[in-house]
Formats: C-alpha cells, structure tokens, sequence
C-alpha cells in the first residue's frame, strides 16, 4: 500500500497556528479517513514557520467496501391486494439495479417498508483524496485566518507551494490559487532553490529538508536549542516554555550570544527575564550559582553572515527595553503597593460585579471565612 505525503508551503505562520496543528490535525485526518473508509497505518504531523507536513504510512489504494440499505416505498404501495409487486416497488428495484427477491421488509418508526441492501464498491483513493484533503482543513480551528486571492479561501497565512505525492504519483489538487507538485522548498534564505521530492517517503523527505537547512522535526529543534543551551553556553537554568517558543519561530535554530550593560542587573532578576523573554523571545544568562548575569542567547533562524551586525541590533533593542522596565520599576517602586488600592477603582471588572478594587475587597472576606473553615 502507498504512502501519503502532503506538504503545504505558507508564508510565515503564527504562532498560536503551530501549537493548534499539532493537536488538532492528526486525529481531524483520522476523523475524515475513517469517514471515507480508507484504511492507513499511521499519521505523523510536523510542522515549522513555513510549512504543514502530513504523512498517512500504508494508505489503503481504493475505499473498503461498504453494504448500503436503501428505503423504499412503503409496505402498502409496495404490493397490492394479491401480494405482487405494484409499479412503485419495480421502479424502485429498477433504479437500484436489483431484483424482487433482494427485497426485504422493515418494521421503522414510521411503519412498514420495503428495503434493499446494495454493496458499495469501494472508490480508488486518490479519486477521493481532494474531498479528503479540503475537508481536513475545514474542520481545523485555526485561531486567525486570512484572505489573499480570487478564491477567497481562509488559511492562517497565504499558500506558496503544495506538494502531494501517493507513493511516487502526483495527485492534483488546488488550495487557493496553488495547484499541488512535487516540487518543494527549502529555508527562505540558506536555501532558496525549490527541489523535487520523488516519492512519499519520511525518512527521505526529512532528509532532503535538512540538506535545505530546515529541521522539520518541532522536538528535534527543540532539542537543538537545549544542547546549545546547556554546552556552547553552560546554562543550567533555562525557560522550557521559551525554548518551545523559539523552536517555532525558526527553521533550523542557530543560537548567538549577546551583552547588556551590569547596571540593570540592579533590577530584579525577574524583571530582566521576563522583559527579554515577552518583548525579543531571547533567553536570560545565569551563573553556575543561578544568578543573572550581564549576558543573553537569542535563536536565529539559520547561521549567516554578518552576526556582528544582528548581534548589535539585539543589544541596541535589548537595551532600549530595558531602559523603559528600569523607569517603570523605579517609578513603581517609589510607593508601596497599598497606596495603589485606590488605582484599582478605575478598572472595570464585570459588569455589574463591579470593578477591582470591589472584587479585591470580596476577595479579601471570603478568604477570611474560608481561614476560619479550616482553622
């Protein structure tokens, strides 16, 4: 049985896109192969900032056979007074290209009638995989969607290319104003060329793509991005969410490090992380003792030249940002947090419950009553 290979080439996809395909897309396919009675063995789905890969290992080559039965007219038009069939039940039998004997009675809800049980003969699979393919994305939820063509189709981002390949053959579908191939592309910028994919095989689509500079695999660049961490930059310390966050900003993850000036290491070490992590998804530097130092990882996409240059434009942003969080601090510090309350009435909570400071407040009383609950 073939492989299924579907690769749809976009424009930069954001983030919140990424993390819905690869919770949603594989069991949607299964779903919807099911539904169409293909048989498969298995569905991988990847994805990086540029392209949603599907892979269906052993798809069945045609549709299982199916037993259909078909209502008909209803027991009393079916035959008349001397029990042959009247001409309602033989056009009916006609239609369904089926004798009288293939006829059989059913009691239903709404009385008795005259049903047939016909096999349906399974289609071939590509014959139906556009159906297939185009209610797959449908059923998808994708956060923000976009129009960009004619067509007027909605996708995160626009379509740039579309491969689809059972076993070596190319299906023709259409996504928007693209038609499929099995011609692919590599990283935007280290590896520009398109490239021919032969054939629906994983290993040696991964491999085509890493020759393109692009690691298809999210837990492989994840994993890139960790060793990095822990052995170029000795950090033992370092923000999980960041490193799944920065694995889908980028293609193949190439990690450079960078300076801020020792005079904002007077700030606390929170406000320094969190700023670089919320505002340039770059990562934080610690000591062997877990304390923050004057130094910062950030992910490129790919190694190229002139990091000289991208290092200083970090540092440049780095250094504005952390400017603005040392006013703010600073300013924020000068009076404690309680003569703030008063601020709270200004934000509206809901509705008529009010605004914060009331739900502070009742906030306060419950936690009161709950203490004594428990002692």
């Amino acid at each position: 049985m073939p492989n299924l290979l579907i690769e749809i080439g976009t424009e930069e996809l954001p983030l919140a896109s990424l993390d819905m395909i690869y919770s949603e897309l594989a069991s949607k396919f299964k779903g919807v192969l099911d539904t169409y009675r293909l048989v498969f063995q298995d569905i991988l789905v990847e994805a990086t900032p540029r392209r949603i890969a599907l892979f269906v290992s052993a798809l069945a080559s045609r549709q299982t056979d199916k037993i259909v039965e078909i209502t008909g007219p209803s027991l009393e038009k079916a035959y008349d007074s001397d029990g042959r069939p009247t001409a309602a039940l033989q056009g009916f039998l006609k239609s369904k290209e089926v004798s009288a004997k293939d006829a059989k009675v059913k009691e239903t809800p709404k009385g008795k009638f005259v049903v047939v049980q016909k096999k349906e003969i399974g289609k071939p699979a590509a014959s139906v995989l556009n159906t297939v393919f185009h209610e797959i994305l449908s059923a998808l939820n994708f956060p923000k969607t976009m129009r960009w063509e004619s067509t007027g189709m909605r996708f995160p981002r626009p379509v740039r290319w579309l491969v689809v390949l059972l076993g070596d053959k190319v299906i023709r579908l259409q996504l928007a104003d693209v038609k499929s191939g099995n011609q692919s592309f590599g990283h935007r910028f280290l590896s520009p060329k398109p490239f021919v994919l032969r054939r629906a095989d994983w290993k040696v689509y991964e491999h085509s793509l890493k020759r393109a500079h692009v690691i298809l695999s999210l837990r492989a660049r994840e994993e890139m991005i960790r060793k990095a961490l822990q052995g170029r930059f000795h950090q033992r310390h370092y923000d999980e969410d960041l490193i799944h966050t920065t694995a889908q900003l980028v293609e193949e993850p190439f990690l450079m490090e960078g300076n801020f000036s020792k005079t904002y290491l007077e700030l606390p070490a929170e406000v320094l992380a969190s700023c670089m992590k919320k505002n340039q998804k770059i990562f934080a530097c610690y000591d062997a003792k877990g304390h923050l130092t004057g130094r910062f990882v950030a992910v490129l996409n790919g190694k190229r030249s002139g990091l000289s240059k991208i290092r200083a434009g970090y540092e440049n942003v780095l250094d504005a940002r952390l400017r603005d969080a040392r006013y703010f601090f600073e300013a924020d510090s000068k009076e404690p947090l309680e003569k703030k309350l008063p601020l709270l009435e200004q934000i509206v909570y809901l509705g008529r419950l009010g605004n914060m400071r009331e739900k502070t407040d009742r906030l306060e009383k419950l936690a009161e009553a709950f203490a004594s609950f428990v002692g």
